[in-house]
């Protein structure tokens, strides 16, 4: 009895089915979505003006992007600006961008990754004598512009971060409607127009605000004149669409760098 063509058959079943299976593993690998990618967009924003007392500025600037390095995980995106002035049109001016990946160099050892940090921090220490010295101090305009620059559309996916670091005293000297809020004289009756004119300007749903070095206020014998740390946080929290994810620290110091 042949059973030449009954044996083919069954090879031929065997590799087909064999092929079936690998099929269907490679479309469920294909089809499978590939987990999200830690990324990190971060601004800090250096209130210029000389009261924000200048002489700790750097110091403070590479201390948050310290903070921001090691907080970071997988690709950091670190924005620095800085308010602006009246011939700006107190538009908030971009500094410069430093980009930062955590762990790229694993396989070769801690000393080579703690040598990455290093040189993105010393990229950022460049960026401070860029911040001018201003006599004004826009501080509303430079933070909802920092905000904007946020990507929103990435910042409510999962794994990625967004935060802007407002180092500042929080003396607010052009927006009306904050330095109103900061030096409240009388009550008026509010009005439904009014009413309206309170709504929060800064869309910040998907984005962590933290205002920080309040308390550093290079002010001298005029410093009892200006606004608590209290009116300053009622001021600008009331501005934002989410306020919870708003905060406000007397310094930016708390953080202690690595050595």
């Amino acid at each position: 009895m042949n059973t030449q063509p009954s044996r083919n058959r069954n090879e031929i079943i065997a590799t087909l089915a064999v092929a079936s299976v690998l099929g269907i593993a490679g479309l469920w690998v294909f089809a499978r979505k590939a987990p999200p990618v830690p990324e990190s967009y971060r601004a800090i924003v250096v209130d210029a003006s000389l009261t924000s007392d200048p002489t700790s500025r750097c110091e403070d600037l590479g201390r948050l992007a310290d903070e921001a390095a090691q907080q970071s995980v997988g690709k950091l995106h670190l924005t620095v600006f800085a308010t602006g002035d009246r011939p700006s049109g107190f538009e908030p001016t971009r500094i410069g961008t430093v980009e930062y990946q955590s762990g790229t160099r694993i396989l070769e050892g801690a000393a080579a990754d703690e040598e990455s940090r290093q040189a993105f921090l010393a990229d950022v220490k460049k960026l401070c004598p860029l911040i001018p010295n201003r006599k004004e101090s826009p501080i509303f305009r430079a933070v909802s512009a920092a905000v904007k620059t946020m990507p929103t559309d990435l910042c409510q996916r999962d794994k990625i971060t967004c935060e802007v670091v407002v180092r500042t005293d929080g003396i607010e000297e052009e927006d009306a409607r904050v330095m109103s809020a900061l030096r409240p004289a009388k009550r008026p009756h509010v009005t439904n127009e009014a009413q309206a004119e309170t709504e929060p300007r800064i869309a910040n749903r998907n984005v962590t605000v933290r205002f920080c070095s309040l308390s550093a206020r290079h002010i001298g014998r005029n410093a009892a004149k200006l606004p608590t740390l209290e009116a300053v946080e009622s001021a600008f929290r009331r501005e934002f669409a989410a306020p919870d994810r708003v905060r406000f620290e007397p310094a930016c110091v708390a953080y202690r760098a690595a050595k």
